[in-house]
């Protein structure tokens, strides 16, 4: 990620500061005080100095920013990823849930199946011993 640091801005300002010295230089050495000179290029550093450190302050500022706003991307990604684990743990319960479900209305089926089989059986051996009776009661 990059990320834009006011040192840029920091540097165009020292460049301009420094063309206004040299000008200024010019315009004082035309008018022949020397002492001017020595007051501007002192009033430059100064200037320079306190331009470099709001510039390093800034840097540390933005820098720090950078790392909050990465922590914070990597805590809401754990988030939803924690959010995506527990949704797919749902929906595996539920698949478990509706498989037992089938499961169980299938042997129930079976169940229900198996004792129309069985009253089925029951009654043809009645008929036949039903039948059986009524053979040998014929004969």
């Amino acid at each position: 990620m990059t990320q834009e640091v006011p040192w840029t801005t920091a540097r165009i300002w020292t460049t301009s500061g420094a063309i206004a010295l040299a000008s200024s230089m010019v315009v004082a050495l035309n008018a022949g005080a020397k002492w001017f000179i020595v007051c501007l290029i002192w009033v430059f550093l100064v200037a320079l100095w306190v331009l470099e450190r709001v510039a390093r302050k800034a840097n540390a500022a933005a820098a720090e920013q950078a790392v909050v706003i990465r922590e914070q991307a990597l805590a809401e990604q754990v988030a939803r990823e924690q959010a995506a684990a527990e949704r797919v743990a749902r929906e595996a319960v539920a698949a478990q849930e509706v498989a037992a479900m089938r499961a169980a209305e299938q042997a129930r089926a079976a169940a229900a199946d198996q004792a129309a089989d069985q009253a089925l059986f029951e009654d043809l051996v009645q008929e036949a011993h039903r039948k059986m009776a009524e053979g040998r009661s014929g004969e």
